[in-house]
C-alpha cells in the first residue's frame, strides 16, 4: 500500500476550477486503479501554514524549531504527491510557495554533503497538474516560471522526476475546443493514473 498526498492550491471552489477538474479526475482514476492506496488531501486554502519568520528562523538555526519541521517530516512520509495549482502571475499561488518553503528542511528533506545540498526524498513520485489562461511560448517563454520553479524546488530535495500535465491557454479556446482539450488531457491522466 502506498500513500499519496494530494495538495490543492487554489481558493476557487472545485466546480469553478479547471485545474481541479483535471486533478480531481486524476485522483478518482488513481483510486480506482490503486484501491488499497491511501490518499490524503491537503487544501492549502483551508490550512494555516506557518511562515519562517525571525523567531522560527532563529529556532531553526539552533536546531530546535518543531512546527515547520513537522510539516517537512509529514511530506517526506508519503510515497507520491499530486499538486493542483493554477498559473498565477507567471507562477503559482503564494500558499503553495509557503508550503514548499516549509518542506525544504535541513536534515529532513535535504542535508549538506561536501559543501553541497543533497536531497533526501529521491524515492517520491510527483505530478504537478495546472492550467492557465495564456500560453507561454515564443516571446513569452521567459515568463514561464511556474513549471521551472516547481522543478527547481523539488530538485533541492532530490526529486528530479517531476511530471507536469496542464492545459495552458484556455482563453484562446472556444467552448468546443476547451471540451475537446479537457477530454484529451483526461485520457492522458487516466493512463498516468494506472502507473503512477
Amino acid at each position: 500500500m502506498a500513500r499519496l498526498l494530494y495538495i490543492k492550491a487554489n481558493p476557487k471552489p472545485c466546480d469553478q476550477s479547471l485545474t481541479y477538474r483535471l486533478s480531481d479526475f486524476f485522483i478518482q482514476a488513481y483510486q480506482q486503479a490503486h484501491p488499497t492506496d491511501e490518499v490524503e488531501v491537503l487544501d492549502l486554502y483551508q490550512t494555516i501554514m506557518p511562515i519562517m519568520d525571525y523567531e522560527r528562523l532563529s529556532r531553526y538555526n539552533q536546531g530546535i524549531e518543531t512546527e515547520i519541521k513537522q510539516i517537512a517530516e509529514q511530506f517526506k512520509s508519503y510515497d507520491k504527491c499530486v499538486i493542483a495549482a493554477p498559473v498565477w502571475n507567471h507562477s503559482f499561488p503564494a500558499m503553495l510557495k509557503v508550503y514548499l518553503d516549509n518542506i525544504i528542511y535541513r536534515h529532513v528533506t535535504f542535508t549538506y554533503q561536501d559543501g553541497k545540498m543533497l536531497g533526501l526524498c529521491s524515492e517520491m513520485k510527483v505530478l504537478y497538474i495546472t492550467s492557465s489562461g495564456q500560453v507561454y511560448d515564443g516571446e513569452r517563454k521567459f515568463l514561464d516560471h511556474h513549471q521551472s520553479q516547481i522543478k527547481a524546488i523539488f530538485d533541492l530535495i532530490g526529486l528530479t522526476q517531476v511530471e507536469v500535465v496542464g492545459l495552458l491557454g484556455r482563453n484562446r479556446l472556444s467552448n468546443e475546443q476547451l471540451i475537446h482539450e479537457v477530454g484529451k488531457l483526461q485520457g492522458e491522466l487516466q493512463q498516468k493514473a494506472q502507473i503512477f
